[in-house]
């Protein structure tokens, strides 16, 4: 028997309900919540008492080891080791002129020799007095020391000639202070 004719044309205008975005957003979301509340649960109840039974061990170790040095050999062990920070500190901030003076020897023209240093350690200033050959000598030099990532600034104080020929000069140097002192490993 087939159907009557009001029945098919409600059953014509209904739409065809398909799976919408709705739908699978709420799965999405849902299954995000309970995977983050089974994370959640898994670290609060699990992994949190084992990392706390683990401090506790740990706390007990270190009391045990406390129990077997004595506190007069804990006073020295104290007092051992402050001088060893202290002197650590001491080396760490120590200036080291021997490394200062390969410096020069190594950035020094062939033809100027130093007749006067004067070093403040705590500006990183250096002061030279010296004698050139000749004036392309001491240009060569101060292109150098302008060249060197280590110099900051450098100032020609004066230039004079000698009877002899050579060129008198006074120069100052600003320079880094990693380059004094000792590089930590």
């Amino acid at each position: 028997m087939p159907l009557p004719q009001k029945v098919t044309e409600q059953l014509a205008r209904v739409p065809a309900r398909t799976p919408g975005i709705a739908g699978q957003l709420l799965m999405l979301t849902s299954l995000l919540f309970f995977v983050s509340l089974g994370s959640y649960l898994g670290l609060q109840y699990g992994y949190k008492p084992y990392l706390d039974t683990q401090i506790e061990n740990l706390d007990k170790d270190i009391n045990n080891f406390a129990k077997q040095i004595s506190p007069q050999e804990q006073t020295k062990i104290i007092n051992f080791y402050s001088q060893l920070a202290n002197l650590e500190t001491l080396l760490n901030n120590h200036i080291f002129t021997s490394a200062l003076l390969d410096w020069f020897e190594k950035n020094t023209q062939v033809n100027i020799y130093y007749s006067n240093f004067n070093f403040d350690s705590i500006k990183g200033d250096i002061t030279l007095s010296g004698v050139a050959k000749t004036i392309e000598d001491l240009g060569e030099q101060l292109i150098i020391f302008n060249q060197l990532p280590e110099v900051r600034k450098v100032i020609l104080s004066g230039i004079s000639s000698q009877p002899n020929g050579l060129k008198e000069f006074e120069l100052r140097l600003s320079i880094n202070s990693q380059l004094i002192k000792r590089a930590t490993p």
